[in-house]
């Protein structure tokens, strides 16, 4: 599954791998939406949006909205087996 994901990413323009694309996105939501689910983020649109357009800046390209979210869905659904968390201390 991680070698679909990184072909997404490739092919978007990213150029890092896929653990380094979800450090990037814990590392933005715990700073920018820490008391925010994904589900919450999702629900506040222009939120959503300030994140979404935060991690393309930080990552260097242009994803689709839809990847960085899903991403973020993503690491709370797998929080057990992912290195980073940020959902580890609400547990």
């Amino acid at each position: 599954m991680t070698n679909k994901i990184d072909a997404e990413l490739a092919a978007l323009g990213y150029t890092g791998d896929h653990e380094e694309f979800k450090e990037v996105i814990g590392e933005l939501h715990a700073l920018m939406a820490p008391n925010f689910t994904d589900e919450d983020l999702a629900d506040h649109l222009d939120d959503a949006k300030d994140f979404c357009r935060a991690v393309c800046r930080r990552v260097g390209a242009q994803l689709p909205d839809f990847i960085i979210m899903r991403t973020l869905r993503n690491m709370r659904k797998n929080c057990h087996r992912a290195a980073y968390s940020p959902y580890a201390q609400r547990r």
